[in-house]
């Protein structure tokens, strides 16, 4: 296992008070937040409306159908080696960039909302992802802790919230939980299989004991996790694809939280990573980085 310092694993501490900034419709209580504290994740029942949902499985269907992000390196495939055929969890990384209608959804502002809440008034968004689960079987998404993919040099921490576009249960692909682990330490992880060519990473040495807790929600509902929280979600056996859209939320701090590289990471070629690195840099670098500026994600 990968030694964590303890000022990197600290349980994050509710604002005092709702930011007047951000006006969402979730307050979450006192209760919750001890609840998030000492689990390392938290569920909440609605985060959206019904005619979100629909517009958002709408937009969802479009992007993945265009294939919207794919020449830029930022659709990849999150559990299959590309190179061997049809992608088994497609994702799409930074979705907000291209559509960026979605910084004005209830989801946005709820969430951005009851991140403050849970980290303090300073928190800003830090990315956004898309996820589907194809119908019918196929991979499960193995044990990991988000803080595994951050790259070197990160000096944020973050929560994650995970919202299903559609009812979710065990058997559609929910996500699961070993509670307490946020507390440490984070795993030693490798790219899923020992395959280099795949993008998403699985925790080595899991005891997952008697603490593993399921997430069903309803479509629009929401999980929220942190950083270190081990999380995964069984293959989806249901007759409907499972799409869910993740967003994440952060503190930058004094320190650089990743001083070097993680060894999984750096041992990853995958086929996302040569076209990002064959895409004309001076198009697609240029264009996040004035998008971000211009949003205030980015320090000028």
């Amino acid at each position: 296992m990968v030694t964590v310092d303890p000022k990197q694993n600290a349980v994050f501490s509710p604002a005092k008070k709702r930011p007047a900034s951000v006006h969402g419709d979730v307050i979450l209580t006192s209760h919750q937040i001890d609840s998030f504290n000492r689990e390392g994740f938290l569920s909440i029942p609605s985060v959206s409306t019904p005619a979100e949902i629909r517009w958002l499985t709408h937009l969802y269907d479009q992007m993945f159908a265009e294939r919207v992000g794919y020449d830029d390196g930022y659709l990849v495939d999150f559990a299959g080696d590309e190179a061997t055929g049809e992608m088994k969890i497609p994702q799409l990384l930074g979705p907000v960039a291209y559509r960026p209608k979605l910084r004005e959804t209830a989801i946005w502002r709820n969430c951005e909302a009851m991140a403050r809440q849970l980290l303090g008034p300073e928190a800003t968004f830090r990315f956004d992802h898309a996820l589907t689960k194809p119908a019918n079987g196929g991979v499960p998404t193995p044990w990991h802790q988000d803080q595994a993919f951050y790259p070197r040099g990160t000096k944020y921490q973050t929560i994650s919230f995970w919202i299903p576009l559609q009812d979710v249960a065990p058997e559609s692909g929910c996500l699961k939980y070993v509670g307490e682990s946020h507390k440490g330490p984070l795993h030693l992880h490798r790219p899923i299989g020992g395959n280099t060519g795949i993008h998403g990473l699985e925790a080595l040495g899991v005891e997952e004991g008697t603490r593993v807790r399921y997430c069903p929600l309803p479509a629009g509902g929401a999980v929220v996790h942190h950083r270190l929280t081990l999380h995964g979600a069984d293959s989806n056996v249901t007759t409907t694809p499972r799409r869910a859209y993740g967003i994440a939320f952060g503190l930058r701090r004094p320190f650089i939280v990743i001083p070097k590289e993680y060894p999984w990471n750096g041992i990853k070629h995958t086929a996302g990573d040569v076209r990002r690195k064959s895409a004309p840099s001076h198009r697609v670098k240029l264009y996040f980085k004035r998008s971000l500026m211009r949003w205030g994600l980015l320090d000028r």
